[in-house]
């Protein structure tokens, strides 16, 4: 019973956290529902943005939370596609990940490109690319906003690569500096010094897939 109140005291502490910590269960739980009995479809088929992650092993059990949060947000994908390196994990996935399949999921093995998995399997397999390509983390729970402020960004510029995160390249002595000396970035202003940090999602035009396919394994 004391150490009950010792830790509840110590929560009370960080009421702010405390709260924030409750809400995520809270959302977490509410994705566990909607994984388990929802039948809405998970991509519209409509013009707007592919959607694009990858998870390998332990963490295949909790991407469909993950997933989940981007097909409930308040622009659907035009299309949601996860990528599997494992083949023995492709031919004996999760009920989740079954369940989301029947919802309109596209799982598909690739080979292991490391953290370039999200996207170079999607510039490899296609031959036309008319939408952009988000991408996102398997381990994070995205607001309703995510990918409507993507799309947001991209249109208001549609040349570049918009992200929610990023760092600023920093260049000292001619040389680039560590990474952890990178500061945030805190302007909008393109910029070949600004490097995007994946986890809270990116958007790449169309013209830089082709590119990139045009450019082939060459990173």
């Amino acid at each position: 019973m004391l150490e009950t109140a010792r830790k509840l005291a110590s929560r009370l502490r960080h009421p702010v956290r405390t709260f924030r910590a409750l809400q995520l269960r809270a959302d977490m739980g509410w994705l566990m529902l909607r994984n388990r009995f929802s039948r809405s479809p998970v991509a519209s088929g409509k013009p707007g943005a592919f959607v694009s992650l990858t998870t390998y092993g332990k963490r295949v059990r909790a991407v469909h939370l993950a997933i989940e949060s981007i097909a409930r947000g308040h622009a659907a994908p035009s299309r949601l596609i996860l990528w599997l390196d494992d083949a023995a994990l492709f031919a004996n996935l999760p009920q989740p990940l079954l369940r989301l399949q029947r919802r309109g999921l596209d799982i598909r093995l690739c080979k292991n490109y490391g953290p370039h998995k999200k996207y170079y399997p999607y510039v490899e397999s296609e031959q036309v690319f008319t939408h952009p390509l988000a991408t996102a983390d398997d381990d994070v729970i995205y607001p309703r906003s995510w990918l409507a402020g993507l799309l947001d960004a991209h249109k208001r510029f549609p040349n570049c690569v918009n992200c929610y995160r990023a760092r600023l390249m920093t260049l000292r002595d001619g040389e680039i500096a560590p990474y952890r000396e990178w500061l945030l970035c805190e302007s909008t202003e393109p910029s070949y010094k600004t490097v995007a940090t994946g986890v809270s999602g990116v958007i790449y035009p169309s013209a830089l897939l082709k590119e990139l396919k045009r450019a082939g394994t060459g990173f």
